[in-house]
């Protein structure tokens, strides 16, 4: 009898010991997982917009739209609605961060050289023999959320998350796929 009254609360000091342990080993893994979930669904969408941009098809000849737009801006204008549609449970979470950029440069074009490819461009320009480029660029201000997109941050793990969750996809539109 006295050697397990010595031993009665062994076990709740135990679970007290390894708990914290594996709740922040848990709470890591679930965090990641939500992480690489989204960053994975923006470079999914980003690439989806990339696509939309050489499937589109020709407006037709009722548009109401003056003066008509381009052929190029008609293609960026549905690689953003691609990007958006895809991307939209991203959104949903606090409407208004995601950050969707679809733009029109030349082929040779170094896309961080903003004076060859602005933000919001749509090169009309374009030489059909190097072909033109569309650029999805698509980025979450992760640590814009007081609270986190999914799980509330504990104390010191917000040192491991990342700021910005960024995606960038590119497709070449030649001169077979603009059909001018």
């Amino acid at each position: 009898m006295f050697k397990k009254d010595r031993q009665r609360g062994a076990t709740a000091v135990e679970y007290a010991l390894v708990f914290p342990v594996f709740f922040l080993l848990f709470y890591g893994m679930l965090s990641y997982g939500v992480i690489f979930m989204m960053r994975l669904n923006l470079q999914h969408s980003a690439e989806e917009g990339a696509r939309a941009a050489l499937r589109h098809q020709r407006l037709p000849s009722g548009n109401s739209e003056s003066p008509p737009p381009s052929q190029l801006e008609l293609r960026r204008r549905q690689a953003e609605v691609a990007a958006t549609r895809h991307s939209s449970w991203i959104n949903a979470w606090k409407p208004g961060l995601l950050q969707i950029q679809a733009r029109i440069c030349p082929a040779d074009a170094a896309i961080d050289n903003a004076a060859q490819c602005p933000p919001g461009s749509s090169a009309t320009n374009c030489d059909l023999l190097p072909g033109c480029q569309v650029v999805v660029t698509m980025s979450y201000p992760y640590a814009a959320h007081a609270n986190g997109p999914a799980l509330p941050p504990l104390p010191g793990f917000g040192l491991m998350i990342p700021n910005y969750l960024t995606a960038q996809a590119r497709s070449l539109l030649d001169g077979r796929a603009l059909d001018l």
